[in-house]
C-alpha cells in the first residue's frame, strides 16, 4: 500500500536524510521517499502497518508527520486523476 505524509520540521538535506533511513528501517516498510521541498513522505509498505506508527516513528526523531488521507494500493505516479 502506498501512503503519503506531510511532514514538518525539517530544515536541511539532513534531516530528510533523517526521516527517510528511519522509516525505511521500520519492519514492513518499503520505497520511502521524502522531499525537502515539498515537505512530503511518500512510502510503500505492508497493509498491516498504520499511519500512526509511521508518525510515531518520524516524531521519536523530532519531527512532525501528519497522514494526508490518500492512501492507495497505486504507486504515487499511477494515481487516478480527478476529473472536474
Amino acid at each position: 500500500m502506498y501512503r503519503e505524509f506531510d511532514i514538518t520540521g525539517m530544515a536541511c538535506a539532513s534531516c530528510q536524510h533523517n526521516i527517510q533511513k528511519a522509516v525505511s528501517k521500520m519492519k514492513g516498510v518499503r520505497n520511502v521517499n521524502v522531499n525537502l521541498v515539498s515537505a512530503t513522505m511518500t512510502l510503500e509498505c505492508d497493509d498491516n502497518i498504520t499511519d500512526q506508527s509511521i508518525i510515531d516513528k518520524v516524531t521519536s526523531i523530532g519531527y512532525g508527520a501528519t497522514e494526508r488521507n490518500n492512501s492507495t494500493n497505486l504507486p504515487p505516479n499511477k494515481k487516478p486523476v480527478k476529473k472536474n
